[in-house]
């Protein structure tokens, strides 16, 4: 029992409880249609080109706008922005629904939705990941909040491709883009209900520009902020070759149906449960470095084992640990980059984080998604493996410099969130 209170102790804070009791079943709905959209794209085209490019669409906007949708964090009520973007969101969702149920949906539809959603999502993701720390009212829980919220995320990811797999198989794809536009009722009901609006005041006269370029300076003066964000970057752009060529990998490599590809991704969410379950035991921020570095090797490897595969149960016995590892990479990296942030730089900060974390998933399924298409969807995937490997050791070698500079930048963090409360006060 003392257990279970522990690894969820952050539903302890009433607002946060109740923003969580409304974002899963959102986050429900979006997997239902990531993998719903997935499978139209490539039922529409049958090219693993396309499925890369509307990955594309949907993502690039984060990378070129979430900068500045941590400023509008940074600058204005968290809750209000988040009341804006979950009802842009619930009517995108609804046209995609709309036309795919009439029977009207074209390729181009999907390209243009896609862009105008990953838009809304540059300014949504920086205001919820900062808006947290509101919600538990300080650190002392956020690290638990944190790999919650990423427990949500693939409790979703095991329960919303299962759901759409059967829906797409017995009614389509449609029925799965409107369920999601409704589930977004749920989020904006308890977004109501939040008693605190998560408002940091910043410098409203500051020019934009001025504002975003302290955020970066923050990140590249600062060498433990700078690792966290190449870590997140190269698993970001490595291990979405997977996410874009499951479609593909389930059909052409498996020879299975959209059933085929819920299991698959149910697999994964089962590994990602179970590893952000694990993390949310733990009580303090120690070791964390370490295992983002363990979880980026091992997923590398993982990857490459995967694209070896060429049944259902052994696809499954490499997805679970996939899980595991991307889970506990991302969410110790979230952790560590928001509790070496100041209060007053936290959204532009989080704007860069979440640039990295899905910003860069576009390009890199662009490449692998083309790439498959050239030298065949299991090489594509051998070398998204082996890249990240490669790219996790810089990582690797610096943890002791590491370890050392994120003590001296947490007690700067701390002395500087202090002084700016007392001044606010």
């Amino acid at each position: 029992m003392e257990v279970l209170k522990n690894m969820f102790r952050a539903l302890k804070h009433r607002n946060y409880a109740v923003f969580c009791s409304g974002q899963i079943i959102s986050l429900i709905g979006n997997w239902m249609q990531a993998m719903a959209l997935s499978w139209l794209v490539y039922r529409l085209t049958g090219s693993s080109t396309q499925l890369g490019a509307v990955t594309f669409c949907a993502q690039i906007p984060i990378l070129l706008l979430v900068p500045w949708g941590g400023i509008i964090a940074d600058r204005h009520h968290k809750r209000t922005v988040l009341l804006w973007t979950q009802s842009l969101f619930m009517l995108l969702t609804g046209t995609i629904a709309a036309l795919t149920l009439t029977d009207n949906v074209q390729i181009w539809h999907i390209y243009v939705i896609s862009i105008l959603i990953g838009m809304v999502t540059a300014v949504d993701m920086p205001t919820r990941q900062a808006f947290i720390v509101h919600m538990v009212e300080g650190k002392d829980d956020l690290s638990n909040a944190i790999v919650l919220n990423s427990s949500m995320v693939n409790s979703a990811r095991l329960i919303g491709p299962s759901i759409a797999g059967l829906l797409v198989a017995w009614v389509g794809e449609g029925h799965c883009f409107l369920l999601n536009s409704l589930s977004y009722l749920a989020v904006l009901t308890s977004l109501i209900n939040i008693t605190v609006d998560g408002f940091a005041p910043g410098k409203a006269s500051e020019s934009p520009l001025k504002s975003l370029l302290d955020g970066y300076r923050f990140t590249v003066k600062n060498q433990p902020i700078a690792s966290l964000m190449l870590a997140v970057a190269t698993m970001s752009l490595n291990a979405s070759a997977h996410t874009v060529l499951m479609p593909v990998f389930a059909r052409t490599i498996l020879h299975g149906t959209s059933k085929t590809m819920g299991i698959l991704l149910a697999a994964e969410g089962i590994g990602s449960i179970t590893g952000a379950l694990a993390l949310a035991c733990k009580r303090t921020t120690k070791g964390l470095e370490t295992i983002i570095a363990a979880a980026s090797i091992i997923c590398g490897i993982l990857l490459a084992l995967f694209s070896l595969t060429r049944t259902l149960w052994l696809a499954v016995l490499c997805l679970i640990p996939l899980g595991v590892t991307i889970t506990c990479q991302l969410s110790t990296s979230n952790t560590l980059v928001q509790y070496l942030t100041p209060d007053h730089l936290r959204g532009r900060v989080m704007g860069l984080h979440a640039m990295m974390f899905a910003g860069l998933n576009p390009i890199g399924a662009f490449i692998y998604g083309a790439l498959a298409d050239k030298i065949g969807t299991p090489t594509a995937l051998a070398i998204s493996g082996l890249l990240l490997l490669l790219g996790s050791l810089r990582f690797v070698f610096t943890l002791k410099s590491f370890r050392i500079k994120a003590r001296r930048l947490l007690t700067l963090t701390e002395r500087c969130n202090l002084s700016m409360h007392n001044e606010h006060i």
